[in-house]
């Protein structure tokens, strides 16, 4: 399948697709991945179609409140309630690939099993209380072996910083640009 998030509008870095691809190209069976945070699909694209093309998609599952978190208030595609609408329609070419779940991020986390989950990906609300709710909820979803990773890793977020280095103290989390990455031993 042809890429297409390049048009999508949205906040992927080409560091975020750096960690994608490492997760990715880790991967030695069909996984279940689980984005936490997904906004207008541009990432959740990119992945679907890369772990489409080798192979390797299980279930994919994006989970958003889809309300925008409080950085997100003054754009109109917020104002106008359209942000679910918008991610519906921009992952049109991968419809029936993927799942996803309108809910607070660490609610949903309850619909899984513990260590079931090949990779979760955070990219919610960026305040300190509510990373640190996902990471809580999150962290038991991952199979041993398997990565934890979150986007917003940068002074311009300090509550994801704060939370990342708070849960994983020994500093097991590791810098890869501007994510976070955890792999569960």
């Amino acid at each position: 399948m042809e890429h297409f998030y390049q048009n999508i509008s949205g906040f992927m870095k080409d560091s975020n697709k750096l960690l994608f691809d490492r997760v990715i190209n880790s991967l030695q069976h069909k996984c279940n991945w689980v984005e936490v945070g997904s906004f207008t699909g541009q990432s959740a694209a990119y992945c679907i179609v890369e772990l489409l093309n080798k192979n390797k998609l299980g279930e994919f599952t994006c989970i958003d409140s889809w309300s925008g978190g409080p950085e997100h208030q003054n754009l109109e595609i917020i104002k106008e309630n359209k942000l679910y609408e918008t991610f519906n329609k921009n992952l049109q070419p991968c419809q029936g690939k993927y799942k996803s779940i309108k809910s607070l991020s660490w609610e949903a986390a309850e619909l899984f099993t513990d260590e079931s989950l090949d990779f979760v990906y955070i990219d919610a609300d960026h305040r300190y209380e509510s990373v640190t709710k996902d990471l809580e909820a999150w962290w038991p979803k991952v199979k041993t072996g398997c990565y934890f990773a979150g986007d917003d890793y940068t002074k311009g977020h300090p509550g994801v910083i704060k939370a990342v280095q708070n849960f994983f103290p020994n500093k097991t989390a590791r810098r890869m640009g501007r994510c976070w990455i955890v792999k569960k031993v």
